[in-house]
């Protein structure tokens, strides 16, 4: 079994990510999109994923509560696994994920799978939208367009590299 503190100091870096990711940008809503859930779900069941626009290349939050502890959760979403932490005293699980900048805009779904105290297995599978990033990336050109003394140092240490390797 994990150790309780390192759950709840990996709940508090995910807080403090998403917090962080908040801070950046001033217009992002505080609340939550509630997830649509398959017919499958278990009554009491719910999803919520922060923030409330997951845009391409951002984290997200999943929260999973549900009116009977659950004694396992995992999920994945896009082709990843998202690892969940409970916090048992809530009945609630944490998992963050994040969404690639090539993924594809509108609805996408996360696949739960976990089982209750009894033992007894659930899949349900939860609807949310990514939408278009709305602020660029944007890299200096220095980073990418190196000048020509740039140019010669990079042929110089990859000369350098080689030579080494060959030492091995």
């Amino acid at each position: 079994m994990k150790n309780p503190k390192s759950i709840n100091c990996s709940v508090i870096l995910t807080t403090v990510l998403l917090l962080s990711t908040y801070a950046r940008d001033k217009t992002a809503p505080a609340a939550d999109q509630q997830a649509v859930l398959s017919a499958s779900a278990p009554p009491g069941l719910k999803v919520s994923i922060e923030p409330k626009v997951i845009e391409r290349g951002s984290p997200c939050l999943f929260t999973v509560t549900s009116a009977e502890a659950l004694s396992a959760l995992s999920g994945e979403t896009t082709g990843k696994k998202v690892y969940f932490n409970p916090d048992q005293s809530r009945k609630t699980w944490y998992g963050l994920a994040g969404v690639s900048l090539e993924s594809r805009l509108g609805s996408q779904t996360i696949t739960l799978k976990g089982s209750d105290a009894s033992g007894r297995a659930m899949t349900v599978c939860a609807k949310f939208e990514v939408e278009a990033r709305k602020a660029n990336i944007r890299v200096p050109p220095e980073f990418t367009d190196p000048d020509d003394e740039e140019k010669a140092r990079v042929a110089r240490e990859a000369l350098l590299k080689r030579k080494a390797l060959l030492n091995l």
